[in-house]
């Protein structure tokens, strides 16, 4: 199946030191493609220097056309962290997968 498009929606758990320059970042991820039809689940974990992390993104399942779904990829990512009032923030940044490649039973 040849997915042009989806939504990505990666909610993240960030465990950040900043004196050591260190971070490990974990995420659920949902993958919406085809208007809703077809849905895929992914966690993903990554670990580096506050500025940028490389890590796995594993396909854990799916439903409508994404059933079954699997398999694993190496990805990078780079995130900066906002804090808005000393304790909430929001995490802006990309990530890239080279060759984000899953398996369908």
């Amino acid at each position: 199946m040849i997915v042009h498009s989806s939504r990505l929606t990666c909610p993240v758990r960030v465990n950040l030191n900043r004196n050591k320059d260190y971070q490990a970042i974990e995420g659920l991820c949902t993958v919406v493609a085809h208007e809703g039809k077809d849905v895929g689940y992914a966690h993903w974990k990554c670990t580096g220097n506050v500025k940028e992390c490389t890590g796995d993104f594993t396909f854990t399942g799916g439903a409508g056309g994404f059933n079954g779904m699997s398999g694993t990829t190496p990805f990078q990512t780079s995130i900066v962290f906002e804090l808005q009032d000393g304790k909430n923030g929001q995490a802006i940044g990309y990530a890239v997968w080279p060759n984000l490649t899953y398996t369908l039973p």
